[in-house]
């Protein structure tokens, strides 16, 4: 336990009518969970001295270290991570979302008076009347 402390991702919201309910979410692990109020001060108190006094069941360390709410990575350390997993994700989407043009002909119909691509099919009477084969 010495050497966790809490996640820098970790947002922890009072729920409405409710005494000591509160949901815990995890930045970067996507983790939320309804906790009691002692286990948000003990995240909230972990390596002052004033947390000596709080104490949590080795069950609730075990999700708390698992869902990321805990962490032994040091600040530097863990926003590397998720720079690292941004740059992953970046990459994915960049590999995944490709996106192709086919132009089949330059055979245009429309003959606008502003048209920038005039020129190359000479009115619509040059190469681009030409049939791809």
């Amino acid at each position: 336990m010495e050497n966790y402390r809490a996640s820098s991702f970790l947002i922890s919201v009072k729920l409405e009518n409710t005494d000591d309910q509160y949901m815990l979410i995890h930045g970067y692990t996507g983790a939320i969970d309804v906790v009691d109020r002692h286990v948000v001060e003990y995240l909230k108190t972990l390596g002052r001295k004033s947390s000596s006094n709080l104490q949590i069941s080795p069950d609730t360390m075990d999700v708390l270290v698992r869902r990321g709410y805990l962490t032994d990575k040091t600040q530097e350390e863990e926003f590397k991570h998720v720079a690292h997993l941004a740059e992953i994700m970046h990459q994915r989407d960049k590999m995944m979302y490709k996106k192709f043009t086919f132009l089949v002909t330059y055979n245009c119909n429309f003959r606008c008076p502003y048209c920038y691509e005039s020129p190359i099919s000479a009115g619509g009477n040059c190469w681009s009347k030409q049939v791809f084969l």
